[in-house]
């Protein structure tokens, strides 16, 4: 099940960190690491374009690029920037196309690669780019049979063309997709009744996705629980170990420990997760999005439908969540549908919302600073940042880049 009705329905943040090619896949920081990438350029989709904004590494304040709205395709509905920062991908509904683009990493203004956009066929509901850049993904999801993943090679000029092999089947409805952070493997989270995850393994040579054993993985609910799954959102922590889904229509979280080596999937015990008490799905829908700290200490919960944001512990050894708290309803200019991410540093959660009280207002950038030592939220100071730029049937999807 899909819901594009609401430009505030719709929204990511999908951080980036260290470098492009092989350098990515060395120098991703480990649990123990303590010094990450800086934010510095934030992307939001704004109807039926991009808008740029500079992001200070130290204070959390966003300020316009100065390059005003550059065009993308028919409803931008989500959006990823390469590892590195250097390339940006917006997956677009309504023209069935995926928008890409060049980041000029001097003043993060943005040009369309060598031609832009590229037909995928089906609904583009999601795209995630491979660690090395060479592989850009993305979900065609008429949420029907014959749903796909579809592949694309990123060319020396930076245009994409689909790989030998593309596309590949998923279950009904692919909403989300995440690249773990070795390269070996891609998962899509299908949001359907019956949700599932698509779990696949990466050729080295010729990026062909090969179905892991055991896929797909079928998620669970809590005990008691009516009604499906519909996950909206897939996750992996920084080890690439752990794997995380936002259950939207039975209010919990679902975690899974990824096998060494061959990538499959074991639920953990405990999950799902709790999230909100069980009720009427449609009702509460939550949560609908999910980020973690680069650490892994803490997991964060968007839920759309309540308008708050959940805080998890992460247990060290196990990965299973206990929940922390939950924000106030509308707290710093969250509204309704807090898609969300934490910044490549670990110390800022960005997302869209409001700017007013009582999540009225115009559209806003809504930024808080991360406590390290217990994970709370704080909006920084001027958030919620005013977003003047033109606004469309679905907007609001956010990239921040290093």
């Amino acid at each position: 099940m899909r819901r594009l009705s609401s430009p505030s329905v719709v929204g990511v943040v999908f951080f980036t960190s260290l470098l492009l090619t092989a350098q990515v896949l060395a120098s991703i920081p480990s649990k123990s690491t303590t010094t990450y990438p800086s934010p510095r350029f934030v992307y939001v989709l704004e109807g039926n374009g991009v808008s740029g904004w500079n992001v200070n590494p130290t204070t959390g304040a966003v300020t316009p690029t100065g390059q005003g709205v550059v065009a993308a395709g028919t409803n931008p509905y989500r959006v990823s920037p390469d590892w590195g920062g250097y390339r940006l991908y917006v997956a677009n509904v309504g023209s069935n196309d995926i928008s890409a683009y060049f980041i000029n990493r001097s003043n993060g203004y943005l040009t369309p690669v060598p031609g832009s956009p590229f037909a995928v066929g089906r609904t583009a509901t999601a795209v995630a780019v491979h660690p090395s850049g060479h592989y850009v993904y993305v979900a065609g999801a008429n949420d029907a049979a014959g749903d796909y993943l579809a592949v694309f090679h990123v060319n020396t000029d930076g245009s994409l063309s689909a790989i030998a092999g593309s596309p590949f089947p998923t279950q009904v409805n692919p909403t989300a997709i995440v690249a773990d952070p070795s390269g070996k493997y891609v998962f899509v989270a299908d949001s359907s009744y019956e949700g599932y995850i698509d779990a696949f393994t990466v050729n080295d040579v010729t990026g062909a996705l090969t179905p892991i054993a055991g896929s797909p993985f079928a998620l669970t609910m809590p005990a008691g629980c009516p009604g499906g799954t519909f996950p909206e959102d897939i996750i992996l922590d920084n080890t690439g170990t752990r794997l995380y889904t936002a259950d939207a229509f039975d209010n919990a979280i679902s975690g899974f420990n990824i096998g060494s080596p061959g990538g499959n999937l074991a639920q953990m015990q405990g999950s799902a997760f709790p999230d909100y008490t069980c009720q009427n799905p449609m009702i509460g829908f939550d949560p609908d999005t999910l980020t973690m700290v680069p650490s892994g200490q803490y997991l964060y919960a968007g839920n759309g439908g309540a308008q708050t944001i959940s805080l998890y512990n992460v247990a060290p050894n196990t990965g299973a969540l206990s929940m922390v708290g939950t924000t106030p309803v509308c707290y710093g200019g969250t509204s309704t549908a807090p898609i969300l991410r934490v910044d490549p540093s670990g110390s800022f959660l960005i997302t869209v919302g409001v700017t007013g009280p009582n999540c009225g207002g115009s559209k806003a950038i809504v930024v808080y600073r991360i406590n390290s030592k217990n994970g709370r939220i704080t909006p920084v100071p001027g958030s919620p940042f005013a977003d003047n730029n033109p606004t469309g049937p679905v907007s609001g999807a956010v990239a921040v880049t290093q």
